[in-house]
């Protein structure tokens, strides 16, 4: 009898341990994720330590990867188009585990602009400036994210992660953030098509707007109105906020 109990408890626990090797390996798995580009966006904040303000907004792609098991082989690889032409882009190169459990993300973060060369030749028969060809100028400079952990589990996830860079660390980003002439985004923008009547006056749109705070606090309108016309904020100071909506990819 005695025999008997032994024989089938080892073989229960042989069982359980067949089970337990093949869960383990599904955890121990990095999950992917996509970045839902309708939701995610960039913040880029300029001004001092007292003072910084929001002066743009980007939609931003991209995937991430988060092991929990591993948290150090986590990567995140994200990327924004900016207005005028111009491309934000992050690839990580390292992650390290903070003593807060927080993730710090170093990678490369390019800027990517589309310039031209201007002629001006002012004479009874001026038109304009005359326009080189257009040319392509990137520059990499490394940033620092920092983001909380993410469990593997799950199907969605929303993750914020932050960059702090001082003037010296990004001087093209800063110059890029000031010039930029910045647009409101909208979010979940869904338009529909009403019937065709007197009334009619195109697609009717429904969304979230978001716009820099600061643009539309400058902007003021009266008898004097004459345009858009604001300036950044001072400052050598600047936050990069990333707010990234996160869809699980099936892995194989």
């Amino acid at each position: 009898m005695k025999n008997s109990v032994t024989f089938a408890t080892g073989k229960i626990l042989a069982i359980l341990g067949i089970a337990s090797l093949t869960v383990l390996p599904v955890f121990a798995e990095p999950a992917r994720w996509k970045a839902n580009v309708e939701k995610s966006t960039a913040w880029i904040f300029l001004g001092s330590n007292s003072d910084l303000q929001n002066v743009g907004v980007a939609r931003v792609g991209g995937t991430a990867e988060f092991n929990s098991e591993e948290p150090t082989k986590s990567a995140l690889n994200v990327s924004a188009r900016l207005p005028d032409g111009q491309d934000l882009s992050f690839k990580s190169k390292r992650i390290d585990l903070r003593a807060d459990g927080k993730l710090q993300v170093v990678g490369e973060m390019t800027l990517t602009r589309v310039e031209r060369d201007a002629w001006y030749a002012p004479g009874e028969d001026y038109r304009g400036p005359v326009y080189g060809e257009p040319r392509v100028r990137a520059v990499t400079r490394e940033v620092v994210f920092v983001l909380p952990a993410v469990e593997s589990s799950g199907e969605k996830a929303e993750i914020t992660a932050e960059a702090t860079l001082a003037l010296e660390n990004f001087p093209e980003l800063f110059a890029a953030a000031r010039q930029t002439s910045w647009q409101p985004l909208v979010q979940n923008e869904n338009c529909e098509m009403p019937k065709a009547g007197e009334d009619y006056r195109g697609a009717i749109c429904t969304g979230r707007l978001i716009e820099p705070a600061y643009q539309t606090a400058a902007i003021r309108i009266g008898e004097d109105y004459c345009g858009d016309e604001w300036s950044a904020p001072s400052g050598d100071l600047m936050k990069l906020i990333l707010r990234l909506d996160l869809t699980r990819e099936k892995l194989g």
